[in-house]
């Protein structure tokens, strides 16, 4: 019983690290971040095999760089039916798998997005603008979540000092997480 818990441990750690890894290459690209940054350039080497080789397969399109999706996929499908197999479990069928992996790839991309706003509005109680623009880390989350606030500060008040945009943003992403956890 201990061996199998420790191999479902090890399973679900490196399976999801690294499909975390390739969901922060996937938001990188529609947010459209500086492809020279060191952090974009790091995650861009550590998923960068895998993805060459579903190329032919899948191609860039715009913003979204289909064969990392893909890779993203097969990744969280693998983990699912890695974890069915050690917890002896019968294997559904393939859609209901590749169903529950794409609602999983959905999750991840919800919390990239809450926690790089919640970063990014803790992060302003601490550093001034201009350092926030600066900072690499910091400079590279605000570049995450721009678009996303943009959008969001069409809706919030304008009250000058206090930027209601981000509130609303993770207001809205807790709700798309909400149905996606009850999804079947």
């Amino acid at each position: 019983m201990l061996g199998h818990n420790v191999l479902l441990l090890i399973t679900n750690t490196l399976l999801s690290a690294y499909a975390f890894i390739v969901l922060l290459r996937c938001v990188f690209m529609l947010s459209r971040v500086d492809f020279y940054h060191p952090i974009v350039q790091a995650v861009v080497r550590m998923s960068q095999a895998p993805i060459a080789f579903l190329r032919p397969l899948a191609p860039i399109i715009g913003r979204l760089d289909l064969s990392a999706w893909l890779l993203a996929l097969l990744i969280k499908v693998l983990q699912l039916v890695l974890i069915f197999l050690i917890q002896g479990g019968s294997l559904p069928d393939i859609l209901t798998v590749v169903m529950m992996a794409l609602i999983q790839i959905a999750i991840i991309v919800v919390y990239i997005f809450i926690f790089a706003i919640l970063i990014l509005a803790v992060s302003s109680w601490f550093i001034s603008a201009t350092q926030i623009l600066s900072h690499p880390f910091i400079s590279l989350v605000n570049a995450v979540v721009a678009p996303m606030l943009k959008l969001t500060r069409r809706f919030t008040p304008s009250t000058g000092i206090i930027d209601f945009s981000p509130m609303l943003a993770v207001l809205v992403l807790y709700i798309m997480l909400m149905i996606l956890k009850s999804l079947p």
